[in-house]
């Protein structure tokens, strides 16, 4: 089993057509967005996940971290930002 660092960009392949993406939080845990622009936790045991390559290095975990209480805070707005219309 491949053991993921925190801030890696990985992708969880359900078939040819779709894949799920996520940032790894720890070994065992990764958040992402769902359709609804809401966040998913999700575990890396048990499940297929590879990482995806980019063109950067991988964000610190604080900056990480800081973007989802970024993105907390505005869902707790009147009208919070839509993301995938």
């Amino acid at each position: 089993m491949t053991e993921f660092e925190p801030g890696q960009l990985v992708r969880q392949s359900f078939n040819a057509t779709a894949a799920h993406y996520a940032v790894v939080l720890s070994s065992d845990y990764t958040v992402g967005w769902v359709n609804n622009s809401t966040l998913e936790v999700k575990s890396t045991k048990g499940q297929r996940w590879e990482v995806t390559k980019t063109k950067h290095p991988a964000l610190p975990l604080e900056d990480i971290k800081a973007n989802i209480k970024a993105f907390k805070e505005q869902t707790k707005e009147p009208k919070p930002p839509i993301y995938n219309e």
